[in-house]
């Protein structure tokens, strides 16, 4: 599994008023693609509002945390990913 960074833009605001600008979410999932389904369905389109509000995708190797000064708003999994964790800790 590999762990992928989504950002927002200044004008990035949750549905409630938040603003995104200095977040960052982490999505760890199996693949590039995987982890932006699991971003959008489960974070984008229900917390922003729509699942294209968000500004970049980085994959862990090229993602700097100095620049998300307020840190990570959340921390996501694939069904992938819970799933090999479930497995690895003996849980399925």
């Amino acid at each position: 599994m590999e762990n992928y960074y989504f950002t927002f833009g200044q004008a990035h605001f949750t549905e409630d008023g938040q603003p995104m600008k200095d977040h960052y979410v982490k999505v760890t999932a199996e693949n590039y693609n995987d982890a932006r389904e699991c971003f959008c369905s489960n974070f984008a389109a229900p917390i922003m509002g729509s699942p294209t509000k968000w500004a970049f995708q980085y994959a862990q190797s090229n993602f700097n945390s100095q620049y998300c000064p307020a840190g990570e708003y959340e921390h996501l999994m694939s069904d992938a990913a819970t799933a090999q964790m479930a497995l690895k800790n003996g849980d399925l």
